[in-house]
């Protein structure tokens, strides 16, 4: 089975604006963490929450010209994404079909459930690393490791277990680096 780490958009990498491919920029850290991943084995998928779309702020082929210019920049750095992954919904939007409740909306697992089922994931091998505890909810139902990024987002957490996280980071690169570290341990382990 594959290993993967699925990444939430915001705040995980930088990309202002959905609808501007030109205004994607990706910053040296976030570039030398996918490398790491990479090197490591995991299969890499960006998956996010897109209200945006159900809004009327942007479209689906708009957030999927992004998400191919990113891996374009990102395979010229010996990297990419496998997938994105995205809920378009919002029960108060303005598109149809879009305007509605759904199954998928982070903190909802199917996203990555639907991932690990196409690309044959095995989760308890794998991390999920956003910024919000939304994604470490889903990370958790999904059955894999959660980091979130702490960059001051989350202020108050009411203790769920559901949404504890099992490791925390300043950035995308420190997360790498410590799933690197348990990756080569965990390595050391089965040879010996």
């Amino acid at each position: 089975m594959n290993r993967a780490v699925f990444l939430g958009k915001d705040g995980t990498y930088n990309v202002p604006c959905e609808t501007e491919p030109s205004l994607i920029t990706l910053d040296a850290y976030v570039i030398e963490a996918l490398q790491q991943l990479h090197q490591q084995d995991y299969m890499m998928f960006m998956i996010t929450n897109q209200p945006g779309i159900a809004f009327g702020c942007f479209s689906e082929a708009d957030l999927h010209t992004v998400f191919i210019q990113t891996n374009k920049k990102l395979k010229e750095h010996g990297t990419r994404l496998q997938g994105l992954y995205y809920c378009p919904h919002h029960h108060q939007g303005k598109q149809w079909p879009y305007n509605t409740t759904c199954h998928c909306h982070k903190p909802r697992p199917a996203m990555l459930r639907r991932a690990a089922e196409e690309y044959n994931i095995d989760m308890l091998e794998s991390w999920m690393i956003g910024e919000t505890l939304d994604d470490m909810e889903a990370g958790n139902q999904a059955g894999c490791k959660t980091i979130l990024i702490d960059n001051g987002k989350e202020i108050q957490w009411n203790g769920e277990e559901l949404r504890k996280p099992d490791h925390t980071a300043a950035n995308l690169l420190e997360a790498a680096e410590f799933i690197t570290r348990r990756t080569r341990y965990s390595r050391f382990v089965e040879q010996l």
